[in-house]
């Protein structure tokens, strides 16, 4: 094997597109964010950005429930600031509920009895509200109301206007 010690000639298509995939990332930076909502559905919320578009997924857990909600919201820019925007949008959402503690009276005997099941549930959600996004610091605070109707399999619905207060960490 013959070792050579030639240099090769400068590329430049090679450096042009690294040049342009790092104009890319840079130009894509900022386009996720994770954090915490709190509110009736509090839990970890992880949020894409796609232009004025964002897909949202939360992750909520009550005392014996867990709920998955994934959303799609359109934003609208309002004011001089780019970094204050107000945001609409609708999605779904499967809740799973473990040991639900079921209570009714009993007039016969006068006294109350409960027992325990199991359920599952999926509902629709909406959303509305209003995000500030800080351009010094990768920081959004978001003030909403994410109103939902869930049928379970105990055969109830439920709805609720479900307001929420997140803090997130741009990405």
């Amino acid at each position: 094997m013959k070792l050579t010690n030639r240099k090769e000639p400068i590329n430049m298509k090679k450096i042009l597109a690294v040049a342009a995939f790092l104009m890319t990332v840079n130009l894509h930076a900022q386009q996720n964010a994770i954090g915490l909502r709190a509110g009736e559905s509090s839990g970890i919320t992880f949020k894409h950005y796609t232009g004025l578009n964002a897909y949202e997924f939360i992750i909520s857990a009550w005392p014996n429930d867990l709920t998955i909600t994934g959303l799609y919201e359109r934003y609208k820019p309002l004011g001089a600031d780019p970094g204050f925007s107000f945001y609409y949008g609708a999605g779904a959402h499967v809740a799973f509920n473990t040991y639900r503690r079921v209570y009714y009276y009993d007039d016969y005997r006068n006294r109350w009895w409960y027992h325990q099941r199991s359920g599952f549930g999926i509902g629709i959600n909406g959303i509305v509200g209003f995000e500030y996004a800080f351009r010094e610091i990768p920081l959004a605070l978001s003030l909403d109301i994410k109103p939902f109707v869930e049928y379970n399999t105990d055969g109830h619905m439920y709805w609720s206007p479900d307001p929420g207060l997140g803090i997130k960490i741009k990405f």
